[in-house]
């Protein structure tokens, strides 16, 4: 967000403070942000013009444009960590694909990936390791056919 911040136009809340860990007096992680005003965007769609969409989509659009033509491109897949003040690098993936259920506690690669291919396949491979699991240790037919 941060970087975010520092390199696009994109409105994106102040960070006050954050801990990533649950080595702290609420042992869980947190982050205190700016309170930024406004509705949720899904619930308000179908209620709003067409000319506010398309305002509304070209303004989304350049902001991906910031992101990926200003800025120098990241050489990984994966996601942004701030290593000091003014530097930012790429590095594991911190997603629910990659931890849900036991596979936080496994070795799995998680990243950085160096194209965008090896991030879905990546993925596709916890899928298949999952599918096998259930064609070996099932006894639930449906679950077997879905498999």
């Amino acid at each position: 967000m941060c970087f975010v911040r520092e390199n696009t136009s994109t409105p994106v809340y102040a960070i006050f403070g954050y801990d990533t860990s649950n080595n702290n007096g609420l042992q869980f992680e947190w982050i205190l942000m700016e309170y930024m005003p406004g509705i949720i965007l899904e619930r308000s769609w179908r209620k709003i013009s067409l000319s506010y969409k398309e305002d509304l989509v070209k303004k989304l659009a350049h902001f991906q444009f910031e992101l990926f033509s200003k800025i120098t491109r990241f050489q990984a897949v994966g996601n942004l960590f701030q290593s000091s003040l003014e530097l930012y690098e790429i590095g594991s993936i911190v997603s629910m694909t990659f931890f849900w259920g036991d596979r936080g506690a496994r070795d799995i690669n998680r990243g950085p990936f160096r194209n965008s291919y090896q991030w879905p396949s990546a993925r596709l491979n916890l899928v298949l390791e999952e599918q096998d699991k259930i064609l070996a240790d099932s006894d639930d037919s449906d679950e077997i056919d879905d498999a």
